[in-house]
């Protein structure tokens, strides 16, 4: 018996970086990070957390804008409908068996 396939719009794509991303945020990101669809963060803890790594990692913290263009040059949308939310990530502690999927293509554009 062969295993279904899949209609394309279900299939898994590569997924390319739309635009720059901060090389502290895309740090953050592999580590506490994952791409999962269906799942939401909300804006501000994902703010606060990367605030607080950045103190600790020595690194250049990002203002709310940056943080959301870096958020949709990976790929993710975002909402607010009482208070800002991203869509199809989730925080890396939740998802353990998950390894690092931040999109392979690095952006090769201009601004």
């Amino acid at each position: 018996m062969q295993a279904a396939t899949l209609p394309p719009r279900f299939q898994a794509r590569k997924r390319q970086l739309r635009g720059p991303v901060p090389a502290e945020f895309e740090a953050f990101y592999r580590q506490h990070l994952r791409w999962r669809c269906g799942r939401r963060i909300s804006a501000s803890e994902l703010f606060r957390r990367y605030h607080d790594w950045a103190i600790e990692a020595e690194a250049r913290s990002l203002n709310y804008r940056e943080l959301r263009r870096a958020m949709e040059n990976i790929g993710h949308r975002h909402a607010g409908s009482n208070g800002c939310r991203y869509f199809d990530v989730e925080f890396a502690e939740l998802l353990p068996d998950v390894p690092d999927n931040f999109p392979a293509a690095t952006f090769e554009g201009g601004h």
